[in-house]
């Protein structure tokens, strides 16, 4: 899915038509082996938290790039993301506004700061903050499952923010972000329980033609746990071997 100019100079132009928009009350949503780009937001849930057993979307072995705002956006959504590339968006490649209940598992976002994005690229709330004095003005409930994937981009300062009230009024603590490879600088990933690779590079193979799979010096190769039910193959089919590596690949080497 992408705009219709189709000359050379706009195959990789962000900002060229809307999204795919699901709202209120839309649910069971798949998207599956699928390429969107070049849009405003990829995939945006507005506002809806589906029903009871069934998430608003989910979206596997699919890639989303060069977004104008966002790749995969949450307003108290139900979103379910596995073996996915979102990639080169203007403000975040996964936002989760407004709490939610989001699982994310053996995905890879990346984003350059060429665009002049100034934000990490991945970013969870479940509150509403004024914006001239920090104070919160809203919170909401919140439920995370962020496991197996890579987090990672230009930003010198780190590539991942969460802003998250934990009373259990408003979070599920069951919730974790556990056994990722992040670019941060921020305590709380690096906590050693959490097992996340911290700083590391993932060494992806061709940035610049949108190939992120993983070379042989990568540091996300056999760092993942495996999963209940288990994620078999990876973006492009392949198996899964023994402890899974990071993010959307499966590295061939």
């Amino acid at each position: 899915m992408q705009g219709d100019r189709l000359q050379p100079d706009w195959e990789e132009t962000a900002g060229q038509w809307g999204g795919i928009w699901i709202s209120h009350p839309s649910y069971g949503n798949q998207v599956e082996h699928s390429i969107i780009k070049n849009g405003i937001v990829g995939i945006y849930c507005d506002s809806s938290s589906g029903k009871a057993g069934q998430p608003n979307v989910t979206i596997k072995k699919t890639m989303i790039r060069n977004m104008s705002v966002d790749g995969i956006s949450g307003k108290g959504s139900t979103i379910v993301v596995e073996n996915t590339v979102s990639v080169n968006c203007g403000r975040f490649t996964f936002f989760g506004q407004n709490g939610g209940d989001y699982s994310v598992k053996n995905s890879t976002f990346y984003s350059t700061t060429t665009s002049g994005r100034q934000d990490e690229t991945f970013v969870y709330l479940n509150v509403r903050r004024d914006e001239l004095t920090g104070a919160i003005l809203e919170r909401y409930y919140l439920k995370y499952q962020f496991i197996n994937n890579i987090i990672y981009g230009t930003r010198t300062d780190g590539e991942i923010y969460a802003d998250v009230d934990s009373n259990p009024t408003f979070f599920d603590t069951s919730s974790y972000i556990n056994y990722n490879l992040i670019k941060t600088k921020r305590s709380f990933f690096a906590n050693p329980l959490f097992n996340n690779v911290i700083d590391k590079n993932p060494n992806f193979m061709q940035i610049d033609k949108y190939n992120f799979d993983l070379d042989t010096a990568s540091a996300a190769k056999d760092k993942g746990i495996l999963l209940s039910p288990p994620i078999l193959d990876d973006y492009y089919n392949r198996p899964r071997k023994g402890n899974p590596d990071l993010g959307a690949f499966e590295s061939k080497f």
